[in-house]
């Protein structure tokens, strides 16, 4: 919120409209790296608001993200003045960027280019991770804004998202593209296309299509000769949770314990997880594992109420476990020998909200 005003600022001098938008890379200050814009500009031919690297020049949907994480703030601790001081008006410049900046076609749909599916897509036009994003917190905005001028605004922009860009499989199952047909992958390990199933919820457990949820991963690019990359920032494991696979060929359960066996061999302590991308010891590495065994033991949405209980949960991990979900609701629980044994929900009118789900049968080289 400090960098905000610096943001619209820098939409005004760039771009001349209002609206807010954050870089991939960004100073806590709120400028972009100078190794990203690129140095010495005033002796170069490029615009100013050209971006010279070519991995985060038209990256910008953290700013999506980041009221997505408002969102699912505001959603757990129902705090009325971050939603009216904080939430509100950051998202509302956010979406308002997306508004102004792009063109329409024939058919009023928005047209979002040139456009980077995260770094693995360059140049291309509708990158999944927005479109997603703006499909994922317009119809909560909708919701949650008093004004009616607001709502009306959010509304008509909804209704201005294009579809997701899709394709069919060889299977004849349809799965979701990082972006429209006819741009090149770089083919590294990031998965645009699965941001739909994570941060964006719009496929997943409890969710329509959940079948073009397990496609589309199926059907992702893989690292490292064939198979998940698992070690860094890549969300393998969660998106894998997201799909509900607990112990498939690549489930959730065995990504995790690939995971959590890795660790920098030049350190002391075993949570310095790397060597990674960047450095040691690598804190992403901890929270993708983090967030996978809470998306493996609870999932949320934000279009109902139901709260997913063991949606991904391998038969052979006993676990006592006390999670915090939406509404100030916590949920309790002890799994052993494959069952719930013991559960509770407070407030415990939020007990019907709660879909139990079976274990999943464990192979040996999860245990």
């Amino acid at each position: 919120m400090n960098a905000l005003p610096l943001a619209k600022y820098r939409m005004k001098t760039y771009h001349n409209h209002d609206g807010a938008y954050f870089p991939e890379t960004i100073y806590f200050w709120g400028t972009h790296r100078n190794e990203d814009y690129g140095w010495h500009r005033k002796n170069e031919k490029g615009k100013k608001n050209e971006i010279m690297c070519k991995y985060i020049q038209y990256e910008w949907q953290g700013g999506i993200e980041l009221s997505a994480m408002m969102l699912e703030y505001y959603h757990h601790t129902q705090d009325a003045e971050f939603l009216t001081n904080t939430l509100l008006p950051f998202a509302k410049d956010i979406t308002m960027f997306y508004d102004k900046h792009y063109s329409r076609d024939a058919k009023g749909k928005l047209v979002i280019f040139p456009g980077n599916a995260l770094e693995d897509v360059w140049g291309c036009t509708n990158p999944a991770p927005e479109v997603a994003g703006l499909r994922y917190i317009l119809p909560q905005l909708i919701t949650l804004t008093p004004r009616k001028s607001e709502r009306d605004m959010y509304t008509r922009f909804l209704s201005e998202i294009p579809e997701l860009p899709k394709a069919t499989s060889d299977t004849g199952k349809t799965y979701l593209l990082p972006s429209a047909p006819g741009t090149r992958r770089r083919g590294n390990c990031e998965k645009p296309e699965c941001y739909a199933l994570f941060p964006y919820r719009l496929y997943g457990v409890g969710l329509p299509n959940l079948d073009i949820a397990k496609e589309t991963f199926r059907l992702s690019p893989k690292s490292m000769k064939g198979k998940l990359r698992n070690n860094g920032w890549p969300q393998d494991s969660i998106f894998i949770a997201c799909t509900g696979d607990a112990d498939g060929a690549d489930g959730a359960a065995k990504d995790l314990a690939r995971r959590s066996r890795t660790f920098d061999k030049t350190s002391r302590f075993p949570a310095f997880w790397g060597p990674n991308f960047d450095w040691t010891p690598d804190q992403c590495h901890g929270g993708v594992n983090m967030i996978t065994l809470q998306q493996m033991l609870i999932q949320t949405d934000a279009s109902s109420n139901k709260i997913h209980l063991l949606p991904a949960w391998p038969k052979d991990w006993d676990v006592d476990f006390k999670l915090h979900v939406p509404q100030k609701t916590i949920v309790t629980g002890t799994v052993k020998d494959g069952k719930l044994v013991l559960w509770n929900v407070q407030p415990a009118s939020r007990k019907k909200d709660v879909i139990v789900y079976d274990c999943q049968p464990t192979s040996e080289e999860t245990k």
